[in-house]
């Protein structure tokens, strides 16, 4: 994974607080949320995605940070993050609405539609 892409990048999805950026030429991308950013490339994205999908609240109610019981590791355990239940949703509905984008885009340039049909005589 890059994280030096010198492609402009586009906007893949967004939500209130968070937005996805996919840099087409390198399929490179950023996941923003808050004053987080979360580089990866496509394989790394979509791990992301299902590891969010998948998060439970800890359990472990001393480990809570006020409000937020859900946490996650980030580079290699050297970050953690912790998000409440509002954040966690959000942040699940911004991956899901991106990979979905993600994937539009990507059947739309695959798919030949071919010519158009002729117009119905009346």
């Amino acid at each position: 994974m890059s994280t030096n892409c010198k492609h402009p990048l586009t906007t893949l999805y967004k939500t209130e607080r968070g937005v996805v950026f996919r840099c087409p030429g390198c399929n490179h991308f950023n996941v923003v949320f808050g004053p987080i950013i979360l580089p990866h490339d496509a394989g790394g994205f979509l791990a992301l995605k299902r590891l969010v999908e998948t998060l439970e609240p800890d359990g472990n109610p001393s480990t809570h940070i006020g409000k937020r019981c859900y946490h996650l590791q980030a580079a290699g355990g050297q970050v953690g993050l912790a998000f409440t239940p509002d954040e966690i949703e959000e942040l699940r509905a911004l991956l899901t609405g991106a990979a979905a984008m993600n994937e539009l885009d990507g059947m739309l340039k695959t798919t030949t539609l071919g010519p158009a049909a002729p117009a119905a005589e009346a």
